[in-house]
């Protein structure tokens, strides 16, 4: 028991032992702080280190998205560099079809010239629509049909085509007769002359149909699809038309 001398205790007269007190209280406080800082300071490494392999983790995931994005990008360009090629492809079609285009323009258009440069055979020589034109207008004959079927050796396929230039009435036989006086004065003779002529136009008619079948029969269907640029069938057919309406027109 520590005595009392004057309300203190007798340690606290002595100086050597109060500061052997303090010195052992100040080392007390020392330890006390130590272990406080050194729990802070593990806190702090511990929270340092946690964070840092958020930080980590999260690097990782961002890493792994930019190489899905590059991954995406590099497909995507994938697919423009083909489609590119699918244009180029595409546009390098269309100057061709362009091409064949043109070339079937120039065939078409040379078809035309051979259409407006056709000659028929007359009794002058041979001359194209436009100088059988010039030629109509400068005779003015009374009766045109029979004029042209005179010049063209009763050819029915020149004179029904020429009929349609010149604008002639297809009414008007080809070959005609001039007038009478009257039913009287015809005779037998011309009766017969009559009878003789019709069967001949009727002949030539025939003949001329024979001639258009064989005609038919000898045409190069082949060529004239490429040059019309359509199928044989189409070919075959589109002349086929045609000749039954030059039938049915003479005919008529």
């Amino acid at each position: 028991m520590v005595e009392m001398t004057g309300g203190r205790p007798a340690e606290l007269r002595d100086a050597k032992l109060v500061s052997v007190w303090l010195e052992r209280e100040d080392v007390e406080q020392i330890k006390k702080m130590g272990v406080e800082r050194s729990a802070f300071v593990r806190d702090a490494v511990r929270r340092l280190l946690h964070g840092e392999s958020a930080l980590v983790k999260e690097k990782k995931e961002l890493a792994e998205e930019v190489a899905k994005l590059r991954k995406e990008v590099a497909e995507k360009e994938r697919r423009i560099r083909e489609l590119e090629r699918e244009v180029e492809k595409g546009m390098r079609r269309i100057a061709e079809l362009e091409e064949r285009l043109a070339k079937k323009g120039e065939k078409i258009e040379e078809l035309r010239e051979k259409v407006n440069a056709k000659q028929y055979k007359t009794s002058t020589g041979w001359k194209t629509a436009e100088e059988i034109r010039e030629w109509y207008k400068k005779e003015n004959p009374r009766f045109p049909k029979a004029w042209l079927s005179a010049i063209l050796y009763n050819d029915v396929v020149a004179v029904e085509e020429l009929s349609q230039i010149l604008g002639i009435e297809s009414s008007e036989p080809a070959t005609a007769t001039a007038p009478v006086p009257s039913v009287s004065s015809v005779s037998a003779e011309d009766a017969e002359k009559d009878a003789e002529r019709e069967r001949i136009e009727r002949m030539l008619r025939a003949r001329e149909v024979r001639r258009r079948r064989r005609r038919y029969e000898e045409w190069d269907f082949k060529r004239l699809a490429e040059d019309l640029g359509c199928s044989e069938e189409e070919a075959r057919r589109m002349v086929a038309e045609k000749l039954a309406s030059s039938s049915s027109s003479e005919a008529e």
